[in-house]
């Protein structure tokens, strides 16, 4: 899967468990520029979704329930500068997509069937704020992905389609 920040393109390469970058300012000579790959102090494995926030992208790693923070202020260049990963206490194992809406990255845990909101007002020291865990009031049952649409978060479920639509506070936005 692949998402567009300016003029480069962060490709996610599940087989490589990485990124790639690549540069398209010209679509018709767009060529490669930088890269960055699993570590034993990154959580890169099986990178399935990508979300930006200033200099800082947002990498959604499913094979090891993760966020990983890059400041790609240099794309040629990505640094990790910080994670957020399942602990047993929070709702990302199993992660599958995200969305930041405002300040807060709203995280799809499918296997916690949860969704996981996490502060990131300060990039470089995320911190998970609160899980919403699917119950009677809210289906949440194995989220596959999020999107907002003014105040509101849609999440769509593996199985059951639409699962819901709820009202987001407008905090931090």
């Amino acid at each position: 899967e692949f998402w567009q920040n300016g003029n480069y393109l962060y490709v996610t390469a599940v087989k490589d468990n990485g990124i790639e970058v690549l540069d398209v300012s010209d679509p018709a000579n767009s060529k490669p520029v930088g890269k960055i790959q699993d570590t034993e102090k990154t959580y890169l494995r099986k990178p399935h979704s990508i979300q930006f926030k200033g200099n800082f992208a947002f990498i959604g790693s499913t094979a090891e329930s993760a966020i990983q923070v890059l400041d790609i202020s240099d794309p040629t260049n990505p640094i990790p500068v910080a994670s957020v990963v399942d602990d047993e206490t929070n709702g990302l194992k199993g992660m599958h997509a995200h969305a930041i809406y405002g300040n807060y990255l709203y995280a799809a845990g499918t296997d916690d069937n949860a969704i996981e909101i996490i502060d990131i007002s300060d990039p470089t020291n995320p911190k998970s704020v609160t899980t919403l865990y699917d119950n009677e009031e809210m289906a949440l049952f194995k989220p596959h992905s999020i999107a907002f649409y003014g105040n509101y978060a849609y999440v769509v479920g593996a199985r059951e389609g639409l699962e819901g639509e709820y009202s987001v506070p407008d905090r931090g936005r």
